[in-house]
Parts: C-alpha cells; structure tokens; sequence
C-alpha cells in the first residue's frame, strides 16, 4: 500500500492520534468545568462520546508505538479497513450528539409533548 500521511504505524500516524487523545481530554475537562453540566442530558452524551473518542484514539496511538517499535508494517487491508470504520463510526457518534445538543427539542423539551387539542386544530 502506498504511505500516506496519517498512515497507522507511521511517526505523523502517532502523532495524529496523540493530537485526537489531547483533544478529546481537552473539551471533556472544558463540558465537566461548566457549571451544572450534569443537567444537560447533551454535555453527558458528549462527554461519552469525547470518552470514547479517547479511548479509540489513545489504543491506536498505543498500536502505532508497537509498530514504530517492532518495526512492523500495519498496512495491511483489514486492519486498515478496521480503522477507517472505528473513525468513522467514532466521528458519527461525535457528530451526532453535537447536532442533539443544539436542536431546539434539547433546548425546549415542551416541543416533546404534543397535546390532543394542538393535534385537532391543526386538522
């Protein structure tokens, strides 16, 4: 396979993932510092998943010193395939909880609740 920057069992591979871990370490402790944060059922997703996020990349980080250690080539195809699909899944969960946290059912939860006399006007 052809080296790529980022690449898993490269220095800038470690690097990246050193990056992620700092990160995610960073806006969890900037969510827990805010006050009341444990109200917001938003900031507990996101910080699960910033969690999670740092957990997935401080495992590659660990995987990426094993390889720069052994002098062992990752680039094989499924374990490729396996990272891409961790990222990708990794960053969807983050994604996603950001996109809850910012409707306006998060901010306004009376838009939960749908009234019988509301459903009758609006036929």
């Amino acid at each position: 396979m052809k080296e790529l920057i980022g690449s898993p069992g490269t220095v800038s591979g470690l690097t990246l993932r050193i990056t992620q871990c700092g990160f995610a370490a960073a806006s969890i402790a900037v969510m827990v510092s805010a006050s009341d944060f444990s109200t917001y059922t938003a900031f507990c997703y996101l910080i699960a998943s910033m969690g999670l996020q740092l957990l997935w990349s401080f495992g590659l980080a660990c995987l990426d010193v094993y390889a720069l250690r052994r002098k062992r080539d990752l680039h094989n195809p499924v374990l490729v395939s396996l990272f891409v699909v961790g990222d990708c899944n990794v960053i969807t969960g983050s994604c996603m909880f950001i996109c809850w946290g910012y409707s306006p059912v998060c901010k306004r939860p009376e838009l939960l609740q749908v009234s019988r006399s509301s459903t009758l006007q609006a036929i």
